[in-house]
């Protein structure tokens, strides 16, 4: 088995705890104090936020369940710009609630960026640290046409405000292929950094009230 590779915490994520399989444990009430904090401030940005809120097809947007996504973006006093995308899924059995957080990434630069989630059961808020190489270029365009928000496919067409276009059946595939690898590369990964306590761990209470301050500046992404 390859060894596990984390890069660098940058500068905006200083505030997280680090996953080095020897960080000091949390006890179930700071857990339970951090799943509290952390779906009552997702909970109240999708309210404050509702007229944003879009509502999504799981068998489109490879989820298994369809779900209510809002992304929001915080500029820094220091220039630093924080990208944040909330999810909220139709399902009483798996992690009811997401936010994805990533800062000054560009699809050129290694994919890197921070993924909080509560569990169904309600008791704690696990973060995992993303660290993958960008899709690419030609898969990014083809996933950018396949999930605008003004984009309709069907029957291998692409239907926009500029008119139809039909989809090249073996680019879409690739497309696909690429997709599915890195999102069961990932959950590969995540397994192994779970185990090892390197990744994917319950955050406590502090971490999710900075996570939060930072989150209630954010605004809309237009």
């Amino acid at each position: 088995m390859s060894t596990v590779f984390q890069e660098p915490k940058p500068d905006f994520f200083a505030f997280t705890q680090e996953f080095g399989g020897t960080q000091p444990e949390l006890t179930e009430a700071e857990k339970m104090e951090a799943a509290v904090l952390f779906k009552s401030g997702v909970q109240d940005v999708f309210l404050k936020h509702i007229d944003r809120v879009k509502r999504l097809n799981g068998e489109v947007a490879l989820y298994p369940y369809d779900y209510a996504e809002l992304r929001l973006r915080a500029e820094l006093d220091d220039g630093t710009r924080l990208d944040f995308d909330a999810k909220s899924f139709d399902t009483e059995t798996e992690d009811p609630y997401t936010l994805d957080v990533s800062g000054n990434q560009s699809f050129d630069s290694p994919y890197h960026h921070l993924r909080y989630s509560v569990d169904a059961s309600g008791d704690e808020v696990r973060r995992f640290d993303m660290h993958h190489q960008p899709l690419s270029k030609d898969t990014r365009q083809a996933l950018g046409k396949l999930s605008s928000s003004s984009t309709i496919t069907q029957l291998g067409v692409v239907i926009t405000e500029e008119g139809a276009k039909r989809i090249d059946p073996e680019q879409f595939k690739e497309t696909v292929d690429e997709l599915i690898f890195t999102w069961d590369d990932e959950f590969k990964r995540r397994d192994v950094e779970r185990q090892l306590g390197l990744n994917d761990q319950p955050v406590g209470p502090e971490e999710i009230r900075k996570l939060l301050s930072l989150l209630e500046i954010a605004k809309p992404v237009i």
